[in-house]
């Protein structure tokens, strides 16, 4: 076993060991964070400092299981879901100190049981992205340059970027029906700022996935980007979204003729991630190469 894949097990067992720590914390504030309790202790302040090193350890390893991702990515519709996974894993950490600090502040004054529901809920897909990546990582190791220039089209990139785009698109329009109908409660007046924040979540990993596949292919003309049958199968993926694109604005048209009501926000985003997820169900179909 190479020095690096020896150094790579040991910080994913440390990162494991901080996720372990955190889950204990949380638990531990959530039995004190009480309104009987009216100033933190130092036993609790304490725990919260060594909370914060935790959160780099933590973050600097979902850096290395994508970097990891990336140099192994073959494709598969599984790989995929586990890119995206590990990127909101990434971005939703940076929420947990704050969150974790608005609950210092506020368990006086307001219920906070939400909070710890999101911090919860965050925590489990940490959980769930670190032991995937630990055993992804030992069972496909890579010494690949991450941007090593792509001498032209890349099926395994192409059809990657088309599985990610479906998954955000589903996780995007899932997102906003849930909060439209109440499955998620946001305050009516906050509906909108939600539904865009759940939008550019969703499509964060779709944008970071392209940056990395434009980033490969600069040193090449953009004519070569695309082989023939790529380009044929995405003008024709782009003709259908149009198609049933038209179709869900008439529909829009006609609900706003009734007197049905959505927000702007609700659904232009949505007839968006819609088209998105059309016109990358149909790239997946034309390749054949979902493996889950």
């Amino acid at each position: 076993m190479k020095n690096k894949e020896k150094f790579l097990r040991l910080f994913g067992i440390i990162t494991i060991a901080m996720l372990a720590y955190c889950v204990f914390a949380y638990i531990y504030f959530n039995l004190k964070l009480t309104p009987d309790l009216t100033e933190l202790t130092i036993q609790m302040q304490t725990i919260s400092t060594i909370i914060i090193p935790s959160f780099v350890v933590i973050g600097i390893y979902h850096i290395i299981l994508l970097t990891n991702a990336l140099q192994t990515l073959d494709g598969k519709f599984k790989d995929s879901v586990y890119l995206v996974l590990i990127i909101l894993s990434g971005i939703t950490l940076l929420s947990d100190a704050t969150l974790l600090s608005d609950m210092g502040k506020e368990y006086l004054l307001f219920d906070i049981t939400d909070q710890w529901i999101l911090l919860y809920g965050f925590t489990a897909a940490h959980i769930v992205t670190v032991i995937w990546g630990y055993i992804h990582m030992i069972k496909y190791p890579s010494d690949k340059k991450l941007f090593e220039p792509s001498k032209g089209s890349d099926d395994r990139i192409f059809v990657s970027i088309h599985h990610i785009g479906l998954i955000a698109g589903i996780l995007g329009l899932c997102g906003i029906i849930f909060a439209q109908i109440g499955i998620i409660f946001v305050p009516e007046k906050f509906i909108t700022l939600f539904i865009i924040l759940v939008a550019a979540l969703a499509l964060c990993p779709f944008i970071i996935f392209i940056i990395f596949w434009v980033i490969k292919l600069k040193k090449i003309p953009i004519s070569k980007w695309l082989d023939e049958k790529q380009l044929r199968d995405s003008a024709f993926a782009a003709l259908i979204s149009f198609v049933i694109s038209i179709l869900l604005y008439a529909a829009v048209c006609i609900m706003d003729l009734f007197d049905i009501y959505l927000p702007a926000a609700t659904w232009i985003l949505g007839v968006f991630f819609i088209e998105l997820i059309i016109f990358s169900s149909v790239m997946t179909a034309k390749n054949r190469q979902i493996n889950l």
